[in-house]
């Protein structure tokens, strides 16, 4: 069982609502089971004190081309020739490099476009 302590005056300050949103966003992402708990903490830093910042959407890409990479060469692992093993791994590497020079420059999150309009022949049944 895990303790994750926060500061008690500002986790004290939210609702059982919004306590409960918090829990299942953790839960949700693995970082906490049903077994661990958060505890308030007086000595725990204050939100504010932990200079919480949301990712960027390079940031975020970055680590995604990261586990894109990682999930290649661990898979390159199960091939049994070597030299396809050692090729599979230097086109993860190469792809990985790639994905994230795509990243550089994406420092902001951008709205998303709005949807396209359907073409004409959408909904019309082929023959």
């Amino acid at each position: 069982m895990a303790e994750i302590r926060l500061n008690a005056s500002e986790w004290d300050r939210l609702s059982s609502e919004q306590k409960e949103q918090i829990t299942g966003i953790l839960e949700e992402a693995g970082l906490i089971k049903d077994s661990d708990t958060i505890i308030p903490d007086a000595a725990a830093p204050t939100f504010a004190a932990l200079k919480l910042q949301l990712p960027t959407f390079g940031s975020v890409c970055v680590n995604l081309c990261n586990v894109g990479e990682a999930t290649a060469k661990a898979a390159c692992q199960f091939l049994q020739d070597p030299i396809v093993r050692a090729a599979c791994v230097a086109a993860a590497t190469a792809g990985g490099t790639v994905c994230r020079s795509a990243c550089k420059g994406k420092g902001a999150i951008a709205p998303l476009p709005p949807p396209k309009s359907k073409p004409k022949s959408a909904g019309k049944k082929r023959k």
